[in-house]
């Protein structure tokens, strides 16, 4: 996966290279490619960089902060994209781990309004 931590070619690459990276370990490749991606979006003006923008990064460090267990602060991150995270490609069924990712951590956060919110 090194080689690819500044492709950039879609945020749902960047979002599933980052929490591979993070649940094997990897902090030093996990946070090159959380820097790359913050670079990258701030630094073209393509419609990626645009994407990673207005949802990749957050869905990132939303993943990020659910693989920490910290999913008070991952609900916070990803609820507001729920409705977007369509726009970072893969497919239904690939975007669908998101979804169940974002209802578990609404589920283990300890804000009940987390569980309606996503309800």
């Amino acid at each position: 996966m090194k080689v690819h931590l500044d492709d950039h070619v879609t945020a749902f690459n960047d979002t599933h290279i980052g929490t591979a990276l993070l649940k094997r370990g990897d902090i030093a490749d996990e946070t090159h490619l959380h820097e790359s991606l913050l670079e990258f979006s701030n630094s073209y003006d393509t419609d990626n960089a645009k994407i990673s923008q207005d949802v990749g990064i957050a869905l990132y460090e939303g993943m990020i902060l659910y693989g920490q267990g910290q999913y008070d602060e991952a609900a916070e991150k990803m609820l507001p994209l729920r409705h977007d995270v369509y726009r970072i490609g893969g497919s239904n069924a690939q975007r669908d781990v998101y979804a169940q990712t974002l209802i578990h951590a609404c589920i283990m956060s300890t804000n009940p309004a987390h569980f309606h919110q996503v309800l």
